[in-house]
């Protein structure tokens, strides 16, 4: 194709709350030269990020109210009828789709209407090795069928790429590894101890903090379980879970029986990721599946010693014993065991998170991935 006007891109995320596939969607839109394209973003109302969406220059926001993240029928195929209107109206050049829902529903309208160029970006696996078997079965079948119709995808994991051929989704030739970048001037210049001021926790005390949704993927219950453990060898410990979700009421209610409300604090949405980041000892990632963990390559960022779940793209980051600590997904007893061993080794765990920046450093500029995003959709249009 020879384009003399700008190319027209249409990015698809169900909503906007703080996590991974959403930062990388916006930053995407944000950095993209836009003389050279024209750029929508689709998504519903929600989320603490929409706000952000809203103040990117010279791009078009679509609310779509019916695109959600869990399975609703009939919302589901309301949310396909507009956006097949949406997508005859407009002729874009390229449908670009983030996360499973958007994946399938965007992917199979772009289809049907003929879009020249479909590209997925694949920052999770709607599947996952807790799940159900016969489930598991038919969402890698889902997953194969809508990498016929794209004309390329796009992991945030070399593991994740490897997966993906292993399982016959897709051939290597439709595949390319962009990390997911993060904007490292963010987390420069930080107060180390806002959030101990804030929670008047004292200097002597280890912070052990958890980022992310408070949902069944990440599993934070699995992290409060843990915390008596760790509180038999570190009794004067406290931890924080940041994030929102559906299981908080229940999370609420496992901290209340294990009689936790002294050393657990429940901070929600926060946008002082950085100051919180900078102000605690020690990053834990329970997640039961992640593409990657925009939160864990932050805290990596900033030099902390780690303690992840052995899932997905998440050894990509965190080698055991090498650049961080390496536990098995729901198991309190390993994930406590390894939250010890970190605090107990102080020396070890710096070296290890030393050895884990340069890596994030070397690999997750925020630019770098954009540019690489920017130079394969040019490879795509372009292709005779």
């Amino acid at each position: 194709m020879n384009f003399k006007k700008k190319i027209k891109v249409l990015h698809i995320i169900t909503d906007l709350p703080i996590g991974g596939a959403q930062d990388n969607t916006l930053h995407t839109i944000e950095e993209l030269d836009k003389t050279r394209y024209e750029l929508t973003l689709i998504c519903n109302s929600k989320g603490p990020l929409l706000e952000r969406a809203k103040k990117i220059p010279e791009i078009k926001l679509i609310n779509l109210k019916y695109l959600e993240r869990d399975i609703r029928p009939v919302k589901d195929a309301l949310a396909f009828i507009i956006l097949i209107k949406i997508l005859i109206c407009n002729q874009y050049h390229i449908v670009h789709t983030h996360s499973s829902k958007p994946g399938v529903l965007g992917r199979l309208a772009a289809w049907i209407i003929g879009i020249p160029v479909i590209i997925h970006t694949v920052h999770g696996f709607p599947f996952h090795d807790q799940m159900n078997g016969s489930l598991k079965t038919i969402l890698i079948a889902i997953e194969r069928s809508m990498a016929r119709i794209s004309n390329h995808l796009i992991t945030v994991s070399n593991l994740n790429l490897i997966k993906i051929i292993n399982l016959n989704i897709a051939p290597r030739h439709k595949l390319t590894n962009i990390y997911s970048g993060i904007d490292f001037k963010k987390f420069a210049n930080h107060n180390n101890n806002s959030l101990r001021i804030e929670l008047s926790i004292p200097d002597s005390t280890k912070i052990i903090g958890s980022i992310g949704r408070l949902s069944l993927q990440k599993d934070p219950l699995c992290f409060i379980r843990a915390i008596p453990i760790v509180r038999e060898a570190f009794p004067d410990s406290h931890f924080i879970l940041v994030g929102s979700g559906e299981l908080k009421e229940k999370i609420t209610q496992a901290i209340k029986k294990l009689r936790l409300e002294d050393c657990v604090s429940l901070l929600g949405s926060r946008d002082d990721i950085p100051n919180i980041l900078h102000s605690i000892d020690l990053f834990v990632l329970s997640s039961i599946y992640e593409g990657l963990g925009r939160s864990l390559t932050e805290a990596i960022y900033c030099k902390l010693p780690v303690v992840a779940t052995n899932v997905e793209g998440v050894p990509e980051l965190v080698q055991n014993n090498n650049t961080g600590c390496l536990v098995e997904p729901v198991d309190e007893i390993g994930l406590a065991h390894g939250i010890i061993n970190q605090l107990k080794n102080p020396a070890k765990a710096r070296l290890m998170a030393e050895k884990a920046f340069e890596f994030v450093k070397s690999n997750f500029d925020v630019h770098s991935m954009v540019t690489q995003i920017d130079q394969l959709y040019k490879e795509i249009i372009l292709k005779p």
